[in-house]
Protein backbone atom coordinates (compact mmCIF):
# COMPACT_ATOMS: atom_id res chain seq x y z
CA UNK A 1 0.00 0.00 0.00
CA UNK A 2 2.67 2.51 1.06
CA UNK A 3 4.87 1.63 -1.90
CA UNK A 4 1.96 2.13 -4.30
CA UNK A 5 0.97 5.41 -2.64
CA UNK A 6 4.54 6.69 -2.85
CA UNK A 7 4.70 5.83 -6.55
CA UNK A 8 1.26 7.29 -7.24
CA UNK A 9 2.12 10.61 -5.57
CA UNK A 10 5.52 10.77 -7.26
CA UNK A 11 3.91 10.23 -10.66
CA UNK A 12 1.34 12.93 -9.93
CA UNK A 13 3.90 15.43 -8.58
CA UNK A 14 7.20 14.59 -10.35
CA UNK A 15 8.77 17.91 -9.34
CA UNK A 16 8.42 17.07 -5.63
CA UNK A 17 10.27 14.58 -3.45
CA UNK A 18 7.67 12.56 -1.57
CA UNK A 19 7.99 9.76 0.95
CA UNK A 20 5.05 8.16 2.75
CA UNK A 21 5.99 6.07 5.77
CA UNK A 22 4.23 4.11 8.46
CA UNK A 23 4.30 5.55 11.96
CA UNK A 24 6.25 2.44 13.02
CA UNK A 25 9.00 3.38 10.53
CA UNK A 26 9.27 6.86 12.02
CA UNK A 27 9.37 5.42 15.53
CA UNK A 28 12.12 3.01 14.53
CA UNK A 29 14.77 5.72 14.93
CA UNK A 30 15.87 6.31 18.50
CA UNK A 31 14.98 10.02 18.59
CA UNK A 32 11.58 9.58 16.94
CA UNK A 33 12.64 11.87 14.10
CA UNK A 34 9.66 12.81 11.93
CA UNK A 35 11.22 15.78 10.12
CA UNK A 36 11.07 15.36 6.33
CA UNK A 37 14.85 15.84 5.83
CA UNK A 38 15.59 12.72 7.88
CA UNK A 39 13.51 10.65 5.45
CA UNK A 40 14.89 12.16 2.25
CA UNK A 41 15.23 9.72 -0.64
CA UNK A 42 19.04 9.83 -0.56
CA UNK A 43 19.00 8.52 3.03
CA UNK A 44 16.37 5.87 2.40
CA UNK A 45 18.19 4.62 -0.70
CA UNK A 46 21.56 4.41 1.06
CA UNK A 47 19.98 2.53 3.98
CA UNK A 48 18.50 0.06 1.50
CA UNK A 49 21.76 -0.31 -0.46
CA UNK A 50 23.87 -0.96 2.66
CA UNK A 51 21.30 -3.37 4.08
CA UNK A 52 21.33 -5.35 0.84
CA UNK A 53 25.09 -5.96 1.14
CA UNK A 54 24.77 -7.01 4.78
CA UNK A 55 26.48 -3.98 6.30
CA UNK A 56 26.75 -4.10 10.11
CA UNK A 57 26.51 -1.51 12.86
CA UNK A 58 29.77 0.24 13.71
CA UNK A 59 29.59 -0.64 17.40
CA UNK A 60 29.79 -4.36 16.52
CA UNK A 61 33.25 -3.75 15.03
CA UNK A 62 34.74 -1.65 17.83
CA UNK A 63 35.73 -1.96 21.47
CA UNK A 64 35.09 1.70 22.29
CA UNK A 65 33.35 4.78 20.90
CA UNK A 66 34.02 7.86 22.99
CA UNK A 67 34.80 11.56 22.74
CA UNK A 68 36.97 14.14 24.49
CA UNK A 69 36.29 16.33 27.47
CA UNK A 70 33.03 18.30 27.52
CA UNK A 71 34.66 21.01 29.65
CA UNK A 72 37.08 23.67 28.48
CA UNK A 73 40.47 22.84 30.06
CA UNK A 74 42.88 25.26 31.67
CA UNK A 75 45.22 25.97 28.76
CA UNK A 76 48.96 26.29 29.36
CA UNK A 77 51.87 27.76 27.40
CA UNK A 78 53.42 24.29 27.16
CA UNK A 79 52.63 20.75 28.22
CA UNK A 80 50.53 18.09 26.48
CA UNK A 81 48.96 18.79 23.08
CA UNK A 82 45.19 19.29 23.14
CA UNK A 83 43.55 18.32 19.85
CA UNK A 84 40.27 19.59 18.40
CA UNK A 85 38.22 19.15 15.22
CA UNK A 86 40.53 21.40 13.17
CA UNK A 87 43.25 18.74 13.40
CA UNK A 88 41.16 16.17 11.54
CA UNK A 89 41.57 16.54 7.81
CA UNK A 90 40.33 14.17 5.10
CA UNK A 91 42.03 10.93 6.21
CA UNK A 92 44.96 12.87 7.68
CA UNK A 93 45.88 13.78 11.26
CA UNK A 94 46.93 17.41 10.80
CA UNK A 95 48.99 18.84 13.68
CA UNK A 96 50.05 21.74 11.44
CA UNK A 97 46.53 23.16 11.83
CA UNK A 98 47.50 24.25 15.37
CA UNK A 99 46.72 23.12 18.89
CA UNK A 100 46.76 24.24 22.50
CA UNK A 101 48.42 22.77 25.58
CA UNK A 102 47.13 21.41 28.88
CA UNK A 103 49.01 20.28 31.98
CA UNK A 104 50.23 16.70 32.39
CA UNK A 105 47.95 16.34 35.41
CA UNK A 106 44.84 17.35 33.49
CA UNK A 107 45.88 15.17 30.56
CA UNK A 108 46.18 12.17 32.86
CA UNK A 109 42.57 12.60 34.00
CA UNK A 110 41.27 13.00 30.44
CA UNK A 111 43.39 10.19 29.02
CA UNK A 112 41.89 7.63 31.34
CA UNK A 113 38.49 8.48 29.80
CA UNK A 114 39.20 8.08 26.09
CA UNK A 115 42.97 7.26 25.73
CA UNK A 116 43.63 8.10 22.05
CA UNK A 117 46.29 5.73 20.67
CA UNK A 118 48.05 4.68 17.47
CA UNK A 119 45.61 3.31 14.84
CA UNK A 120 42.49 4.61 16.59
CA UNK A 121 40.04 6.47 14.32
CA UNK A 122 39.01 10.09 14.98
CA UNK A 123 35.89 11.84 13.65
CA UNK A 124 35.12 15.56 13.55
CA UNK A 125 31.75 15.51 15.35
CA UNK A 126 30.85 19.14 16.16
CA UNK A 127 30.32 22.19 13.95
CA UNK A 128 29.23 22.89 10.40
CA UNK A 129 30.65 20.99 7.44
CA UNK A 130 31.68 17.42 6.72
CA UNK A 131 32.29 14.85 9.45
CA UNK A 132 35.87 14.13 8.38
CA UNK A 133 37.72 11.14 9.74
CA UNK A 134 41.36 10.05 10.09
CA UNK A 135 43.58 7.43 11.73
CA UNK A 136 45.97 8.38 14.53
CA UNK A 137 49.53 7.92 13.19
CA UNK A 138 52.50 6.62 15.14
CA UNK A 139 53.71 9.65 17.08
CA UNK A 140 56.15 9.92 19.96
CA UNK A 141 53.83 11.61 22.44
CA UNK A 142 50.39 11.32 23.96
CA UNK A 143 47.68 13.93 23.49
CA UNK A 144 44.14 14.70 24.67
CA UNK A 145 41.03 15.49 22.66
CA UNK A 146 38.14 17.94 22.97
CA UNK A 147 34.43 17.08 22.78
CA UNK A 148 34.45 18.12 19.10
CA UNK A 149 36.32 14.88 18.36
CA UNK A 150 34.96 11.34 18.55
CA UNK A 151 37.32 8.40 19.08
CA UNK A 152 36.83 4.85 17.80
CA UNK A 153 38.88 1.81 18.82
CA UNK A 154 38.64 -0.89 16.16
CA UNK A 155 38.81 -4.58 16.99
CA UNK A 156 37.55 -6.37 13.85
CA UNK A 157 37.96 -3.88 11.02
CA UNK A 158 40.96 -2.17 9.41
CA UNK A 159 41.04 1.42 10.77
CA UNK A 160 42.24 2.87 7.46
CA UNK A 161 39.39 1.18 5.60
CA UNK A 162 36.91 2.42 8.23
CA UNK A 163 38.20 5.99 8.04
CA UNK A 164 38.05 5.91 4.24
CA UNK A 165 34.49 4.59 4.28
CA UNK A 166 33.41 7.27 6.77
CA UNK A 167 34.90 9.93 4.46
CA UNK A 168 33.09 8.44 1.44
CA UNK A 169 29.69 9.54 0.16
CA UNK A 170 28.04 6.62 1.98
CA UNK A 171 29.73 7.35 5.29
CA UNK A 172 29.23 11.11 5.19
CA UNK A 173 25.58 10.82 4.18
CA UNK A 174 24.86 8.68 7.23
CA UNK A 175 26.79 10.91 9.64
CA UNK A 176 25.26 14.13 8.32
CA UNK A 177 21.79 12.58 8.55
CA UNK A 178 22.32 12.05 12.29
CA UNK A 179 23.40 15.67 12.90
CA UNK A 180 21.44 17.41 15.65
CA UNK A 181 21.12 21.15 16.25
CA UNK A 182 21.24 24.12 13.90
CA UNK A 183 23.70 26.77 15.12
CA UNK A 184 26.33 24.21 16.18
CA UNK A 185 25.40 20.81 14.70
CA UNK A 186 26.59 17.85 16.75
CA UNK A 187 26.86 14.09 16.34
CA UNK A 188 25.92 11.98 19.34
CA UNK A 189 28.06 8.94 20.10
CA UNK A 190 25.09 6.58 19.97
CA UNK A 191 24.34 7.80 16.44
CA UNK A 192 27.92 7.21 15.33
CA UNK A 193 27.62 3.71 16.83
CA UNK A 194 24.66 2.80 14.61
CA UNK A 195 26.29 3.78 11.31
CA UNK A 196 26.12 0.87 8.86
CA UNK A 197 29.56 -0.33 7.72
CA UNK A 198 29.95 -2.69 4.74
CA UNK A 199 32.43 -5.48 5.36
CA UNK A 200 34.73 -6.44 2.50
CA UNK A 201 37.54 -9.04 2.43
CA UNK A 202 40.65 -8.28 4.48
CA UNK A 203 42.75 -8.09 1.30
CA UNK A 204 40.56 -5.26 -0.04
CA UNK A 205 40.75 -3.40 3.29
CA UNK A 206 44.56 -3.70 3.21
CA UNK A 207 44.64 -2.29 -0.33
CA UNK A 208 42.76 0.76 0.92
CA UNK A 209 45.22 1.08 3.82
CA UNK A 210 48.14 0.97 1.37
CA UNK A 211 46.71 3.84 -0.68
CA UNK A 212 46.11 5.95 2.43
CA UNK A 213 49.63 5.28 3.76
CA UNK A 214 51.15 6.16 0.36
CA UNK A 215 49.17 9.40 0.43
CA UNK A 216 50.61 10.23 3.85
CA UNK A 217 54.14 9.57 2.55
CA UNK A 218 53.56 11.97 -0.36
CA UNK A 219 52.26 14.59 2.05
CA UNK A 220 55.30 14.28 4.32
CA UNK A 221 57.62 14.58 1.30
CA UNK A 222 55.66 17.64 0.23
CA UNK A 223 56.17 19.25 3.63
CA UNK A 224 59.88 18.44 3.56
CA UNK A 225 60.29 20.14 0.18
CA UNK A 226 58.45 23.23 1.40
CA UNK A 227 60.77 23.35 4.43
CA UNK A 228 63.75 23.15 2.07
CA UNK A 229 62.36 26.17 0.22
CA UNK A 230 62.13 28.06 3.53
CA UNK A 231 65.73 27.13 4.38
CA UNK A 232 66.86 28.69 1.09
CA UNK A 233 64.88 31.85 1.94
CA UNK A 234 66.30 32.20 5.46
CA UNK A 235 69.88 31.66 4.31
CA UNK A 236 69.46 34.28 1.60
CA UNK A 237 68.18 36.71 4.24
CA UNK A 238 71.19 35.91 6.44
CA UNK A 239 69.20 34.11 9.15
CA UNK A 240 69.67 30.77 10.91
CA UNK A 241 67.28 28.31 9.15
CA UNK A 242 66.86 26.35 12.40
CA UNK A 243 65.79 29.43 14.35
CA UNK A 244 65.28 32.39 11.99
CA UNK A 245 63.89 34.65 14.72
CA UNK A 246 66.75 34.06 17.18
CA UNK A 247 68.53 37.29 16.25
CA UNK A 248 65.30 39.27 15.89
CA UNK A 249 63.16 38.66 18.96
CA UNK A 250 64.28 40.24 22.28
CA UNK A 251 66.04 37.92 24.69
CA UNK A 252 63.95 36.60 27.56
CA UNK A 253 63.95 39.00 30.48
CA UNK A 254 65.41 41.92 28.51
CA UNK A 255 63.54 45.20 28.23
CA UNK A 256 61.96 46.01 24.88
CA UNK A 257 62.22 49.80 24.76
CA UNK A 258 62.00 52.12 21.78
CA UNK A 259 62.05 55.89 22.29
CA UNK A 260 60.67 58.03 19.42
CA UNK A 261 59.96 61.69 19.05
CA UNK A 262 56.54 62.85 17.87
CA UNK A 263 58.12 63.71 14.51
CA UNK A 264 59.58 60.20 14.21
CA UNK A 265 56.36 58.50 15.26
CA UNK A 266 52.84 59.85 14.82
CA UNK A 267 53.68 62.66 12.37
CA UNK A 268 55.59 60.19 10.15
CA UNK A 269 53.37 57.11 10.41
CA UNK A 270 50.01 58.13 11.90
CA UNK A 271 50.48 55.41 14.55
CA UNK A 272 50.76 55.97 18.31
CA UNK A 273 50.41 52.36 19.51
CA UNK A 274 53.59 51.08 21.17
CA UNK A 275 53.36 47.71 19.38
CA UNK A 276 54.20 49.40 16.07
CA UNK A 277 57.58 50.65 17.34
CA UNK A 278 59.02 47.45 18.83
CA UNK A 279 62.71 46.84 18.17
CA UNK A 280 62.08 43.46 16.52
CA UNK A 281 60.27 45.19 13.66
CA UNK A 282 63.19 47.57 13.16
CA UNK A 283 65.51 44.56 12.91
CA UNK A 284 63.34 42.86 10.31
CA UNK A 285 63.13 46.00 8.21
CA UNK A 286 66.92 46.39 8.37
CA UNK A 287 67.25 42.80 7.08
CA UNK A 288 64.83 43.54 4.23
CA UNK A 289 66.58 46.87 3.48
CA UNK A 290 69.81 45.00 2.62
CA UNK A 291 68.12 44.13 -0.67
CA UNK A 292 66.47 46.11 -3.41
CA UNK A 293 62.75 46.16 -2.56
CA UNK A 294 59.47 46.78 -4.32
CA UNK A 295 56.12 47.93 -2.94
CA UNK A 296 53.18 45.64 -3.61
CA UNK A 297 51.33 48.59 -5.11
CA UNK A 298 54.14 48.96 -7.68
CA UNK A 299 54.33 45.20 -8.29
CA UNK A 300 50.71 44.57 -9.28
CA UNK A 301 49.18 44.80 -12.76
CA UNK A 302 45.64 45.22 -11.39
CA UNK A 303 44.45 47.33 -8.43
CA UNK A 304 44.67 45.40 -5.15
CA UNK A 305 41.04 44.60 -4.34
CA UNK A 306 39.12 42.91 -1.54
CA UNK A 307 35.78 41.17 -1.79
CA UNK A 308 32.57 41.50 0.15
CA UNK A 309 30.52 39.02 2.15
CA UNK A 310 26.80 38.71 1.42
CA UNK A 311 24.57 38.23 4.44
CA UNK A 312 25.25 34.90 6.11
CA UNK A 313 22.65 32.31 5.17
CA UNK A 314 21.07 34.73 2.71
CA UNK A 315 19.86 34.18 -0.84
CA UNK A 316 23.28 34.98 -2.33
CA UNK A 317 24.52 31.47 -1.52
CA UNK A 318 23.82 28.22 -3.34
CA UNK A 319 24.73 24.55 -3.38
CA UNK A 320 23.96 24.23 -7.07
CA UNK A 321 26.57 22.82 -9.45
CA UNK A 322 26.57 26.07 -11.40
CA UNK A 323 27.38 28.07 -8.26
CA UNK A 324 30.60 30.10 -8.14
CA UNK A 325 33.33 29.21 -5.62
CA UNK A 326 33.41 31.78 -2.82
CA UNK A 327 36.78 31.71 -1.08
CA UNK A 328 37.62 32.68 2.49
CA UNK A 329 40.87 32.85 4.48
CA UNK A 330 40.28 29.31 5.81
CA UNK A 331 40.56 28.06 2.22
CA UNK A 332 44.19 29.21 1.95
CA UNK A 333 46.38 26.32 3.07
CA UNK A 334 50.08 25.61 2.61
CA UNK A 335 50.45 28.19 -0.14
CA UNK A 336 47.56 26.77 -2.19
CA UNK A 337 43.80 27.30 -2.39
CA UNK A 338 42.00 24.27 -0.97
CA UNK A 339 38.56 23.84 -2.52
CA UNK A 340 37.44 20.93 -0.29
CA UNK A 341 35.35 23.13 2.01
CA UNK A 342 34.72 26.08 -0.29
CA UNK A 343 31.18 27.44 -0.33
CA UNK A 344 29.38 28.84 -3.39
CA UNK A 345 27.54 31.99 -4.38
CA UNK A 346 25.02 32.47 -7.18
CA UNK A 347 26.39 33.46 -10.62
CA UNK A 348 24.52 36.77 -10.56
CA UNK A 349 26.34 37.79 -7.33
CA UNK A 350 29.67 36.89 -8.95
CA UNK A 351 28.87 39.00 -12.02
CA UNK A 352 27.14 41.80 -10.14
CA UNK A 353 27.98 42.73 -6.55
CA UNK A 354 31.42 41.08 -6.71
CA UNK A 355 32.37 41.68 -10.35
CA UNK A 356 35.57 43.56 -9.32
CA UNK A 357 36.99 40.57 -7.50
CA UNK A 358 36.65 37.74 -10.01
CA UNK A 359 39.70 35.51 -9.54
CA UNK A 360 41.96 34.49 -12.42
CA UNK A 361 44.19 31.42 -12.51
CA UNK A 362 47.60 32.50 -11.21
CA UNK A 363 46.27 35.22 -8.87
CA UNK A 364 47.78 35.50 -5.39
CA UNK A 365 45.24 35.65 -2.56
CA UNK A 366 46.35 37.52 0.55
CA UNK A 367 44.34 37.57 3.80
CA UNK A 368 43.73 41.03 5.30
CA UNK A 369 41.50 40.17 8.27
CA UNK A 370 41.82 37.64 11.07
CA UNK A 371 45.04 35.79 10.26
CA UNK A 372 46.90 38.54 8.41
CA UNK A 373 49.05 37.70 5.39
CA UNK A 374 48.03 34.10 4.84
CA UNK A 375 49.05 33.77 1.20
CA UNK A 376 48.20 31.28 -1.57
CA UNK A 377 48.19 31.00 -5.35
CA UNK A 378 45.00 30.13 -7.21
CA UNK A 379 45.95 27.30 -9.60
CA UNK A 380 42.43 26.08 -10.40
CA UNK A 381 40.44 26.73 -13.57
CA UNK A 382 37.00 27.13 -11.94
CA UNK A 383 35.41 30.58 -11.68
CA UNK A 384 35.81 31.95 -8.16
CA UNK A 385 35.41 35.06 -6.02
CA UNK A 386 36.52 36.20 -2.55
CA UNK A 387 35.05 37.57 0.67
CA UNK A 388 36.07 40.74 2.50
CA UNK A 389 38.87 38.99 4.43
CA UNK A 390 40.89 38.38 1.26
CA UNK A 391 42.58 40.58 -1.30
CA UNK A 392 43.81 39.84 -4.82
CA UNK A 393 47.49 40.44 -5.64
CA UNK A 394 47.70 40.09 -9.44
CA UNK A 395 51.10 40.51 -11.08
CA UNK A 396 53.35 39.10 -13.76
CA UNK A 397 56.88 37.96 -12.93
CA UNK A 398 58.67 40.51 -15.13
CA UNK A 399 59.35 42.88 -12.21
CA UNK A 400 61.83 40.63 -10.45
CA UNK A 401 59.47 38.76 -8.09
CA UNK A 402 58.42 35.16 -8.67
CA UNK A 403 54.95 34.26 -7.41
CA UNK A 404 56.01 31.18 -5.45
CA UNK A 405 58.81 33.18 -3.78
CA UNK A 406 56.18 35.82 -2.88
CA UNK A 407 54.14 33.09 -1.19
CA UNK A 408 57.18 31.67 0.64
CA UNK A 409 58.20 35.10 1.97
CA UNK A 410 54.85 36.21 3.37
CA UNK A 411 53.99 32.75 4.77
CA UNK A 412 57.39 32.48 6.51
CA UNK A 413 57.80 33.40 10.20
CA UNK A 414 59.83 36.43 9.11
CA UNK A 415 57.14 37.59 6.69
CA UNK A 416 54.45 37.05 9.30
CA UNK A 417 56.37 39.05 11.91
CA UNK A 418 56.93 41.84 9.38
CA UNK A 419 53.16 41.98 8.83
CA UNK A 420 52.45 42.08 12.58
CA UNK A 421 53.83 45.61 12.66
CA UNK A 422 51.27 46.95 10.20
CA UNK A 423 48.25 44.94 11.35
CA UNK A 424 45.69 47.00 13.27
CA UNK A 425 44.43 45.37 16.43
CA UNK A 426 40.76 45.42 17.37
CA UNK A 427 37.91 42.97 17.52
CA UNK A 428 39.60 41.46 14.47
CA UNK A 429 43.15 42.10 13.31
CA UNK A 430 43.14 43.73 9.89
CA UNK A 431 45.02 45.57 7.16
CA UNK A 432 43.38 48.05 4.80
CA UNK A 433 44.13 47.98 1.07
CA UNK A 434 46.29 51.10 1.22
CA UNK A 435 48.45 49.44 3.88
CA UNK A 436 48.73 46.31 1.73
CA UNK A 437 49.85 48.45 -1.23
CA UNK A 438 52.62 49.99 0.90
CA UNK A 439 54.05 46.65 2.05
CA UNK A 440 57.43 45.81 0.54
CA UNK A 441 59.11 42.58 -0.48
CA UNK A 442 62.87 42.12 -0.90
CA UNK A 443 64.20 41.28 -4.36
CA UNK A 444 66.53 38.46 -3.38
CA UNK A 445 68.63 36.91 -6.16
CA UNK A 446 66.57 35.54 -9.02
CA UNK A 447 68.61 32.31 -8.82
CA UNK A 448 67.47 31.72 -5.24
CA UNK A 449 63.91 32.72 -6.08
CA UNK A 450 63.94 30.14 -8.88
CA UNK A 451 65.24 27.42 -6.55
CA UNK A 452 62.58 28.31 -3.97
CA UNK A 453 59.86 28.29 -6.63
CA UNK A 454 60.96 24.91 -7.98
CA UNK A 455 60.87 23.25 -4.56
CA UNK A 456 57.43 24.70 -3.82
CA UNK A 457 56.19 23.56 -7.23
CA UNK A 458 57.42 20.02 -6.46
CA UNK A 459 55.78 20.28 -3.03
CA UNK A 460 52.45 21.20 -4.66
CA UNK A 461 52.76 18.26 -7.09
CA UNK A 462 53.26 15.80 -4.23
CA UNK A 463 50.39 17.31 -2.27
CA UNK A 464 48.16 16.90 -5.33
CA UNK A 465 49.25 13.26 -5.67
CA UNK A 466 48.43 12.69 -1.99
CA UNK A 467 44.94 14.09 -2.54
CA UNK A 468 44.42 11.95 -5.65
CA UNK A 469 45.42 8.79 -3.76
CA UNK A 470 42.84 9.52 -1.06
CA UNK A 471 40.22 10.20 -3.70
CA UNK A 472 41.07 6.91 -5.43
CA UNK A 473 40.74 5.07 -2.10
CA UNK A 474 37.27 6.57 -1.51
CA UNK A 475 36.15 5.81 -5.05
CA UNK A 476 37.35 2.21 -4.67
CA UNK A 477 35.20 1.80 -1.57
CA UNK A 478 32.17 3.44 -3.20
CA UNK A 479 32.53 1.27 -6.33
CA UNK A 480 32.75 -1.89 -4.21
CA UNK A 481 29.53 -0.89 -2.40
CA UNK A 482 27.68 -0.15 -5.64
CA UNK A 483 28.75 -3.48 -7.17
CA UNK A 484 27.51 -5.21 -4.02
Amino acid sequence: MYLNLNQELQNKYPHLEISVLKMSQAKSNKDFRIDSEYFSKKYIEIDKLLSNINAVRLDTLTSKISDGTHFTPNYKESGVKFISAINISDNYFDLDAGYKYISKEEHKKLYSRCNPEYNDVLIRKVGAGLRKSCVIPKIDEQFSIFVSVALIKCNSINPFYLSTFLNSTYGQTQLLRFNKGIGQPDLHLEDIARCLIPIFPLEFQQQIEQMVRESHECLEQSKALYREAEVLLYRELGLDPENPLASIEPHSGSLNISVRTLKESFLATGRLDSEYYQQKYDKIERIIAKFETIKLGDLVDYPISSGATPKSGGEAYTESENGILFLRAVDLKNGEVDLNNAIKIKPEIHSGLLKRTKILTGDILFSIAGTIGRTAIYTHQENANINQALSIIRFSENKGIKKLYFIAFFNSVVGQMYLEKYARQGLQTNLNLNEVSNLIIPKISIETQTQIAEKIKQSFTLRKKASELLQTAKQSVETAIEKG
